[in-house]
């Protein structure tokens, strides 16, 4: 009952901050102009005469398309979940009657529930403009598809990994922007730092293992992605990655306490 109470605290607290009130909607937007995108696309395929079977992989790919917008949303509503109450006092007065255990356990739901709520976002903004564009036919195959789903899967990998690595930052850093700024510079670092390095011809296929190209990966939306690591071999190692990242925060969490 305790984790209960808990996580509903923690959740009324998430949802009081001015950023949940417009990161929704922003996330929906960006998930429905992607899909829009790849309804076009597969609509001009069908125009020109190619089967809908054919274009079944193209339209499972469509819930993960916007999930680096909506991945990026997650963070910063994670990294808010942390650096408010530090900032404000509020986590202070919590640790004099929660344990750490408690309250990591109550931050680390709070994170997986944005998680997943993104992923419901993103899939229901990919698939209900499909439903209201496409051939019911292609909507029905894609639906009995294994790519579509563990496309979905992947997707919740995605957030699940931008949430869990701004909270595991703002749990060590406790400040908005220094956070933020880890975290940008781990996921946006990679390509260049990747891109940099195959310059020098060295070998960067040890990159592929790192959460920013798992990302792209779990969710086919690099141009390398796919021929480095498969979609669900992504999902497993990004699952990996969720664990790691957790008990980082959890080492953050006990270190603010004697902060």
């Amino acid at each position: 009952m305790n984790r209960i109470n808990d996580l509903r605290a923690e959740w009324v607290r998430a949802r009081a901050y001015r950023i949940t009130v417009w990161a929704w909607p922003v996330m929906a937007l960006a998930a429905l102009g992607f899909a829009a995108f790849g309804v076009l696309a597969i609509r001009d395929a069908l125009a020109a005469g190619s089967s809908v079977v054919s274009q079944v992989e193209t339209l499972a790919y469509l819930p993960g398309g916007a999930s680096g917008v909506s991945g990026l949303l997650v963070a910063i509503l994670a990294t808010t979940l942390v650096t408010a109450d530090e900032s404000s006092g509020t986590a202070r007065q919590l640790r004099m009657v929660v344990s750490d255990t408690r309250l990591l356990a109550s931050r680390l739901s709070v994170v997986v529930l944005l998680a997943v709520a993104a992923t419901v976002v993103s899939a229901a903004a990919g698939l209900g403009v499909a439903a209201a564009t496409l051939p019911p036919a292609l909507l029905v195959a894609t639906l009995a598809s294994t790519v579509l789903w563990v496309n979905i899967l992947g997707t919740l990998l995605v957030h699940a990994t931008w949430g869990l690595l701004a909270f595991a930052a703002a749990s060590l850093v406790p400040r908005s922007a220094v956070a933020l700024g880890l975290v940008l510079a781990i996921v946006l670092g990679a390509p260049m730092l990747e891109m940099s390095l195959r310059a020098l011809s060295w070998d960067t296929r040890a990159l592929a293992f790192l959460p920013e190209a798992l990302m792209r990966a779990a969710t086919v939306t690099g141009s390398e992605a796919v021929t480095t690591v498969a979609p669900l071999a992504a999902v497993g190692l990004l699952v990996g990655w969720c664990l790691a990242l957790a008990a980082l925060a959890g080492v953050g969490t006990r270190r603010l306490r004697t902060a």
